[in-house]
């Protein structure tokens, strides 16, 4: 019964990163995977003149977890935080999705996801606009 949830899970996913991945005019995403988490992934995109920036993972059971999506720019060769935003919750998955005003330089998001005694660190990759 476990093996068909898991099945159903993925499928569920990949119809979601399809729907994703053609709703965004551009849009980068990268999947991760551990023991507690059965993805988790961090990307940044450009919708409608602004910064798109999402952040999700799935866990392999309940737990009490967070995710933290940081938006961050490139200044002087360093990455300065911008904005950010935080959810929380006992449940099997967390999602952050959120648009900021574009305005011109190098960005990049950066995840924490925490859940079942894990915690994993996960970036975007950059974004000049």
């Amino acid at each position: 019964m476990k093996k068909l949830f898991t099945v159903f899970l993925v499928l569920v996913l990949l119809f979601l990163l399809t729907g994703m991945a053609t709703a965004h005019e551009n849009f980068i995403y990268d999947l991760e995977s551990s023991d507690v988490f059965m993805y988790y992934v961090t990307s940044i995109g450009e919708y409608s003149d602004k910064i798109y920036c999402e952040a999700y993972h799935a866990t392999a059971g309940y737990y009490q977890q967070s995710l933290e999506l940081e938006l961050q720019k490139e200044v002087n060769s360093s990455w300065e935080k911008v904005t950010s935003w935080y959810e929380s919750g006992y449940t099997t998955g967390l999602t952050i999705e959120e648009f900021y005003p574009q305005s011109p330089g190098t960005y990049r998001c950066k995840s924490i996801h925490k859940a079942g005694g894990e915690t994993k660190v996960s970036y975007s990759d950059t974004w000049t606009f």
